[in-house]
């Protein structure tokens, strides 16, 4: 018997009172839960939402808020667009911008806006990832300020848990240089 879960991103939660031994019930809830894990971190923004839409949808920010964290360098000859497309953009990731740490993929999609709340979706993968599905949530905030989320599900097999650590420390600087940015009127 299954019936929908309220967490996000659960699917369903099985009812293992059907089941007769404990490794059941534990194959059961394996076989009805998400892989990977999640990693979230929030930040409110001195700018108006329609403003950091129109700058999260862009390369240019990515590269300006990871600059020295993380170096993207794309594969494709012809570079990055100057606004995201929704496809599958191939890079070569550096750390601190000159180790190599392998090839991601930065899937890009565009879920439907719910009200004034705004949505991206990089639901890539690479080398290192098998899973890096990444939603960046705008909100309207009192005073014209935006919230902004990063939530990312990582399945990276035995690294799961590190690669999700470290995927927040990675956020929560990103956002840190955002609100810097922010702050400097340098989004715009």
């Amino acid at each position: 018997m299954t019936r929908p879960c309220r967490a996000t991103p659960c699917l369903f939660v099985l009812d293992a009172r059907r089941a007769q031994t404990r490794a059941e019930t534990r194959a059961l809830k394996r076989a009805a839960e998400p892989r990977g894990r999640s990693a979230a971190t929030s930040v409110t923004l001195d700018v108006d939402i329609e403003t950091l839409w129109r700058a999260i949808q862009t390369p240019a920010l990515l590269e300006s808020v990871t600059r020295g964290l993380m170096r993207f360098d794309p594969v494709d000859p012809d570079g990055f667009p100057t606004v995201w497309d929704a496809r599958e953009h191939r890079v070569d990731l550096r750390l601190f911008g000159w180790l190599p740490i392998g090839r991601q993929v930065i899937a890009i999609e565009r879920p439907p806006a719910e009200g004034a709340r705004r949505l991206l979706r990089d639901n890539g993968r690479g080398d290192v990832v098998s899973a890096w599905d990444h939603l960046m949530i705008l909100e309207p905030a009192p005073g014209g300020r935006t919230r902004y989320t990063d939530l990312v599900r990582v399945e990276a097999g035995r690294l799961t848990l590190p690669v999700t650590a470290l995927a927040w420390l990675y956020y929560a600087l990103r956002q840190r240089n955002l609100r810097r940015l922010a702050r400097s009127g340098a989004i715009a």
